[in-house]
């Protein structure tokens, strides 16, 4: 009885384990950002709009140009699959037409959002901030 009696003063006195730190939430405007491939230099504006679709799921709409003249829009869902620290790690891909499936693994924070992506062709990074 004495024993189970310490355990019982020692688990009470036992400091509270901090609670794991959440996933930031990435939902809204991301204003500023570039893309550049890495396949042949090419680069542009770049800026997205993230919106949530489920737990640990985002519908992200990226708009951009590319050649300087030619407007791009399109839509990814990204699937929250990992946290390393205070930021989300994120994976999904998409089919574009004439461009085939590119695939994407990226690493946000509340104010930043870094993505690489590969396709059969191409590969390269988006940057973002907010």
């Amino acid at each position: 009885m004495r024993t189970f009696a310490l355990l019982f003063v020692f688990a009470a006195s036992a400091p509270a384990q901090p609670p794991c730190p959440c996933p930031p939430d990435l939902s809204g405007e991301w204003p500023t950002g570039t893309w550049k491939s890495d396949a042949d230099g090419h680069t542009g504006p770049l800026s997205a709009t993230f919106v949530k679709s489920g737990e640990g799921q985002y519908r992200v709409t990226f708009r951009g140009r590319f050649w300087r003249f030619f407007p791009f829009r399109y839509n990814v869902t990204l699937d929250v699959v990992g946290q390393a620290g205070d930021s989300a790690c994120l994976a999904g891909s998409s089919r574009l037409p004439l461009f085939g499936t590119f695939h994407y693994q990226a690493r946000a924070s509340a104010n930043e959002f870094v993505a690489t992506y590969t396709s059969g062709k191409d590969h390269g990074t988006f940057s973002l901030r907010r």
